[in-house]
């Protein structure tokens, strides 16, 4: 699951990629298109496509966007945040940095046999989104082999934010054809309220590996917040409702106030 747009900066030009830098966040950033793109996407009519799209919506105001410029050296690039994943996909290498993609499918998100690239190959899956800390939580990791070709002997790793604790073994056992092996983990995390973090697992088997992550939220006893306009208050009911609770404050609960007015703010417990 990706967002189209990634809090940070970065230079326009051929280098629009590898001089993104962002804030602190846990957040996964990729390059999808831009100056840091194939040359032949530069000039080819890709980039005009998109401009073309964005002014068809014009109720949103969008039909008024300009042409693109022809220099390449001011073009910026197209960033994506990752929000979720339910495939394997390939480890960040580089810190603050986003690794430029071009097209890709799962088969290159996961070194295992190619039985079992069309298809997530595992999962890791923490008990909760919202963890407090000291309060352990657990993590299962399950994966299984090819309908046609074993993954031998098989584990998985789960790394974790310094400071945090990890209990469990990752060992999965021989994997033939078809079987599913699991491993659950006890995590007990520690930080600050509000402070995002990653679990992540590394599979390694006989017949290559592969890695995943999913986020969590350090999350206090009891939340509030400022009272939600009523559509911002749907969209939070549509986050929970979904299952993805890595999309939760995306949209910040404003309310309008006059110049020289007043406005009675009530309460509002989010869900």
């Amino acid at each position: 699951m990706l967002l189209g747009r990634a809090r940070g900066t970065s230079k326009s030009g051929p280098d629009c990629a590898s001089t993104f830098r962002r804030p602190p966040t846990r957040h996964r950033t990729c390059t999808a298109c831009g100056a840091g793109a194939p040359p032949r996407a530069r000039a080819g009519p890709g980039r005009a496509i998109e401009r073309d799209a964005q002014r068809v919506y014009a109720s949103q105001g969008w039909a008024g966007f300009p042409d693109l410029p022809t220099d390449p050296a001011q073009l910026g690039c197209d960033f994506f945040t990752q929000v979720d994943a339910r495939v394997p996909f390939p480890r960040a290498r580089h810190r603050g940095r986003p690794r430029p993609r071009r097209r890709s499918s799962t088969a290159r998100w996961c070194d295992l046999p190619a039985a079992s690239r069309s298809a997530p190959c595992w999962t890791c899956v923490p008990s909760t989104f919202d963890v407090r800390p000291g309060k352990a939580f657990t993590v299962k990791v399950s994966v299984t082999a090819p309908s046609r070709e074993p993954l031998g002997r098989s584990a998985v790793a789960l790394r974790v934010p310094d400071g945090w604790k990890v209990s469990g073994s990752g060992d999965l056992g021989r994997l033939a054809p078809g079987r599913t092996g699991s491993a659950t983990f006890t995590v007990t995390p520690a930080g600050a309220p509000g402070d995002r973090a990653r679990v992540a697992a590394t599979l390694t088997t006989e017949r290559g590996g592969g890695y995943t992550d999913r986020q969590v939220e350090v999350s206090p006893a009891v939340r509030g917040g400022q009272q939600a306009l009523p559509q911002v208050e749907q969209y939070e009911k549509w986050v929970g409702a979904l299952g993805v609770p890595q999309l939760r404050g995306l949209v910040a609960p404003v309310l309008t106030l006059p110049s020289g007015g007043s406005r009675e703010v009530g309460s509002w417990s989010p869900t």
